[in-house]
């Protein structure tokens, strides 16, 4: 690892400052069967706040970095390289580098992050010739089902039991790991809090101890990194944006156009739509796509919801063709147009060729038995999307909306279909545009970005009517903490962002983005807007996200004054 520009240290391509450089080797450190490294936690900058979101910025001032040689796993379906850890008085953060890109919660194999959460070796179990270990974090889970492939999710476990009655919820102690697309390293999150069940309280103590390691699937060591400890400073509380503030959902001056996009997780927005309507009253959006509505939802009846959830305000919509059992939805205030190019969104023989082969060599996407056949059907069926031609005062935006394959993982038979699906989608964009009288694009929904995160670049791509990509909406949590758009503590997975919207920059300026969990807002905001504190979590496990735009020409007169 050598020196970069302006103080920073290099690793593979990332880089980190290092106020302080520690050796491999600290004379007379060590603990039982594992080399310890000392160091105190870097604290959290009140100015730069980790922000789980894969961005990695703001890791870029670490103070203190560990660092595993990559070359000791060079066929390893993952190679530990650099380890930084963060500290706040509510949370602990680690960035981890695996040398190759991956999924974190699809491997082929498993990744334990080890921890020491009481600063005791006497107390919890050794694992990896670790002591002291109170918890492990475990990604992906095995799959129990099919021993020998990869599985899928995290598991909190408490250290030396593997047995159901300890296993933990990664979401009791607030876990939140960052990308959950392909990547090659990944920054997580973890609450300094009590204990729970049998664990010790959790970073309570002066200081914390944690080990990587990384299994294949028949449980061979893969790679390993020493044992990293630091100590606990004095530092502030986690920097939160504050949702007490001044109108935490307000459009800010200058926003012409407001579009929401949002999974109403299927039959959930028929059999109890009360909190979908509280939550878009509250945003008060000019466009909301919806997408995943169940099949059973029809016209009359999505007339019916809007009208009484914005009472009567003169609502237009389309309800977009069954894709492969999904649906979107579009609403607006503003005249709308049905797109011609998205009546039926096809997959070719060629896509079905393709996801077929490469099943046949990994699985996952069906069983292999039958798979041809299942894969197949979709010919008769189309691509889970919609658009319309939104009418406005300024212009005429295309806004569509999708929803693609979920699940699987990096290079998975998943994976393939989501870029066909994504290529589909863009083409249709495409072809409207050539046709004229478009001048800004707006593509939302879910795109389930659990694989390679180039479907995005896919959908995107040449599809602003001004020349150029399409680019994302940078849309966070109101409290600033993360930008994750799913969450469901039943599901073995973590909280990730599996939900986008794409926009024109050459025609349109985002003045605000932002994700909606109610649970965010303060108490006297929830009852300002109508909203409860669960409601998002009831109506959907996925949250809406908020883009708030303007017309370009606005805003270049807006700041020229």
């Amino acid at each position: 690892m050598g020196r970069g520009r302006f103080g920073l240290f290099r690793s593979g391509q990332h880089r980190y400052h290092r106020t302080l450089m520690l050796e491999k080797a600290l004379p007379g450190v060590a603990l039982l069967l594992s080399t310890v490294l000392l160091a105190s936690c870097a604290t959290v900058d009140i100015a730069v706040p980790v922000v789980i979101d894969g961005s990695f910025d703001d890791w870029e001032t670490a103070p203190h970095e560990f660092e595993d040689d990559p070359a000791d796993a060079p066929d390893g379906f993952v190679a530990f390289g650099a380890v930084l850890i963060k500290h706040d008085r509510d949370a602990v953060y680690f960035m981890i580098e695996v040398g190759r890109t991956v999924t974190a919660q699809r491997l082929d194999g498993t990744i334990s992050l080890l921890l020491d959460v009481d600063g005791r070796v006497d107390t919890g179990a050794n694992e990896f010739g670790m002591d002291g270990v109170d918890v492990v974090l475990e990604f992906p889970l095995p799959n129990e089902t099919n021993p020998g492939t990869p599985g899928a999710g995290i598991k909190l476990r408490v250290a030396g039991s593997l047995s159901e009655e300890v296993r933990l919820n990664a979401y009791s102690v607030g876990f939140v790991l960052a990308p959950v697309h392909a990547g090659d390293r990944f920054e997580m999150r973890i609450e300094r809090r009590g204990a729970i069940g049998p664990t010790p309280p959790l970073f309570q103590s002066s200081g914390v101890s944690a080990k990587f390691v990384a299994v294949d699937l028949q449980d061979n060591l893969v790679d390993e990194t020493e044992v990293y400890s630091c100590s606990f400073r004095a530092t502030a509380k986690t920097a939160r944006r504050d949702a007490s503030g001044i109108a935490p959902l307000r459009r800010l001056v200058g926003t012409d156009l407001r579009i929401v996009t949002w999974n109403v997780s299927r039959s959930d927005f028929v059999e109890n739509p009360d909190p979908f309507s509280r939550v878009l009253a509250a945003l008060r959006p000019d466009v909301i796509i919806l997408d995943e509505i169940p099949p059973e939802l029809t016209d009359e009846m999505f007339k019916e919801f809007l009208n009484r959830t914005f009472i009567g305000n003169g609502w237009n919509f389309h309800i977009g063709p069954d894709g492969v059992s999904q649906r979107t939805a579009i609403a607006s205030t503003f005249d709308i147009a049905p797109v011609e190019h998205f009546r039926k969104v096809e997959y070719t023989e060629q896509d079905v060729q393709q996801i077929v082969s490469l099943n046949e060599r990994v699985g996952t996407i069906h069983s292999r038995e039958g798979a041809a056949d299942r894969v197949r059907a979709w010919l008769d069926s189309t691509v889970p999307a919609s658009a319309v031609l939104v009418q406005t005062a300024d212009g005429t935006i295309m806004v569509g909306g999708v929803d693609l394959q979920c699940c699987g993982g990096y290079k998975t038979a998943e994976d393939e279909r989501r870029k066909i699906e994504a290529a589909r989608v863009n083409e249709a964009v495409r072809s409207a545009v050539r046709e004229g009288n478009v001048d800004a694009v707006v593509l939302g929904g879910d795109y389930n970005l659990v694989g390679d995160p180039e479907v995005l670049a896919i959908a995107g791509r040449d599809a602003d009517p001004a020349g150029g990509d399409l680019v994302r909406v940078r849309a966070y949590q109101i409290d600033g903490l993360t930008d994750t758009t799913w969450a469901n503590p039943d599901e073995p997975f973590v909280p990730g962002r599996l939900d986008y919207l794409l926009y024109s920059r050459k025609s349109l300026a985002l003045k605000r983005g932002f994700v909606l969990d109610s649970s965010d807002l303060a108490p006297r905001w929830q009852a300002y807007y109508g909203v409860r504190a669960g409601d998002t979590a009831e109506a959907s496990d996925h949250s809406p996200v908020v883009g708030d735009f303007q017309w370009l020409q606005h805003a270049i007169k807006e700041h020229s004054h």
